[in-house]
């Protein structure tokens, strides 16, 4: 049933494990395991790619990059709260995004962490 609805063979097996052969319980696991590896031994392989492509590539050049935009978590925790974005436009200006208010700003909360909404509020 879970290969039926388009999820891999390996994984479905993985969860229904999990779940105690608990289909609905296998389709939620499978939602929050998505970037999981499929089984115990593709997580190693996985690990060897990624040290062998490490290895492919150096670069002693400093990196270089504009900060173009980003999205923010409004909220008192992780359940409960409101995303907006922040995106800076070909002005080198700020633009707000939430929801249907669109607005200029001067002060992105670009470094500061939770600890700036906290004092905000």
């Amino acid at each position: 049933m879970l290969v039926g609805m388009g999820f891999e063979e390996k994984k479905c097996i993985k969860a229904l494990k999990n779940c105690d052969m608990n289909v609905e319980r296998a389709t939620d696991w499978i939602f929050s395991h998505m970037d999981d590896p499929d089984s115990d031994g593709d997580s190693q392989m996985i690990n060897e790619e990624a040290k062998t492509e490490l290895k492919d590539y150096k670069c002693n050049k400093p990196g270089n990059y504009q900060l173009s935009s980003f999205v923010t978590h409004l909220g008192a925790s992780v359940h409960a709260g409101h995303y907006v974005c922040h995106i800076k436009n070909k002005d080198k200006q700020w633009i707000y995004f939430n929801d249907d208010k669109v607005a200029h700003t001067n002060d992105p909360p670009t470094g500061k962490g939770y600890m700036y909404f906290l004092q905000k509020e």
